[in-house]
């Protein structure tokens, strides 16, 4: 037996070469099959539900999703429709808020203000 694995260990390390290849594109693959089936609004309140990001973060996120796409991390970026009515909605009265708005990180606070064109003055 060990003969016979030297004698074709080229094509033993081309077979397992092709299987890992084969597993990586399965995963791939369920991962896009994931961002089609949900819509980026959804990947980003999973996101948050999980645990995996936080509120300040699912804010920043839907705004990228609504008016700066090439910001948008590339996990919550979906092709399947969503409408941006009721998250523009939650935005803008997040950045009208002093009082939402100030618990917010500066940065977060001018990138909102940046994609929005408005929002509450922090002092």
């Amino acid at each position: 037996m060990a003969n016979l694995f030297r004698k074709h260990r080229p094509l033993f390390a081309v077979g397992a070469a092709l299987i890992l290849v084969l597993v990586i594109f399965l995963a791939v693959s369920a991962q896009n099959r994931k961002s089609q089936k949900y819509s980026t609004p959804d990947l980003i309140k999973q996101a948050f539900v999980n645990g995996e990001i936080t509120e300040e973060e699912r804010l920043l996120y839907l705004a990228y999703a609504l008016g700066d796409t090439e910001k948008l991390a590339a996990q919550y970026y979906s092709k399947a429709p969503w409408s941006g009515t009721m998250i523009g909605l939650e935005l803008y009265e997040t950045v009208k808020s002093k009082e939402k708005m100030c618990k917010l990180s500066p940065f977060t606070q001018s990138e909102l203000q940046r994609i929005l064109r408005e929002g509450a003055t922090c002092n």
